[in-house]
Formats: C-alpha cells, structure tokens, sequence
C-alpha cells in the first residue's frame, strides 16, 4: 500500500494572478474600499470576476488591506518588526 499523498499539478491561472495582484496593489494604495471595489469593478480585465467583486463588504477589504499593508513584502522589501527596524 502507498501512503504518498497523491500528486497534484499547480493551478495556472494567470488571469486569477493579475487580478490577485491588483487587489493586492490597491490595498498597499489604502484607499476606501469603495473606490478599491470600484477600480476592480470596472476594470474590462476583471469582467469575469464582477460576480464575486460584488460580494466583497467595505469591512473585509479594510482588514485586507490592513493585513497585506503590515505583512506583504515585494521583493528585496522586509517584513513585520524587520521592516521597521531597518526603518529605524
């Protein structure tokens, strides 16, 4: 018997990644989350998406943002407590 777990291949949705990222630049933005809604809502890019942006409540995206503002790091960027002790 094999107890590997079964193998699975990554997804690869590059149209689901420019739409991660976007909402990831507008929450660094911190703008209201009604405007972050808005730019996501009307972005021809995001179409598909607008069912599910519809849903998205101006209290999440305030946490989201908050979160992705004191944790996510782009590349060469420290994080958390680092961040600020390089921000001296």
């Amino acid at each position: 018997m094999n107890d590997d777990p079964p193998k699975v291949q990554p997804l690869q949705d590059d149209g689901l990644a420019a739409f991660q990222a976007a909402m990831l630049e507008l929450f660094i933005a911190d703008l209201p989350p009604e405007e972050a809604v808005r730019r996501l809502q009307s972005d021809p890019a995001f179409a598909s998406y607008r069912g599910w942006i519809d849903t998205f409540e101006p209290r999440m995206i305030e946490t989201a943002a908050s979160l992705v503002r004191k944790w996510a790091k782009r590349k060469g960027e420290a994080v958390g407590a680092a961040a600020a002790l390089e921000r001296g």
